[in-house]
């Protein structure tokens, strides 16, 4: 049996992922047909003072979340550039 997530929920864990401009993300259900169910897709945006390369910021990002919540992978993570 699966478990909702609420994209409100998600967000707010986000903010708080240093690296990230707090409140400028999105979290989205993306439907795959294949396996009859959503990913969970993310887009957010650095924060210019952020030196740390996408990959890294991205497993922050999927750190925090999995320490936070039962197990729910990341499927997609977007991150702008401050200002986009």
């Amino acid at each position: 049996m699966g478990r909702n997530y609420y994209a409100h929920e998600l967000e707010y864990i986000i903010s708080a992922v240093d690296g990230v401009h707090p409140g400028r993300n999105v979290a989205l259900g993306w439907f795959r047909k294949e396996v009859g169910s959503e990913d969970v897709v993310v887009i957010a945006e650095k924060r210019s003072s952020n030196e740390l390369p996408d990959p890294l910021l991205a497993r922050r990002i999927n750190k925090l979340w999995w320490t936070r919540q039962d197990y729910c992978p990341l499927t997609s993570k977007r991150l702008n550039p401050d200002g986009w």
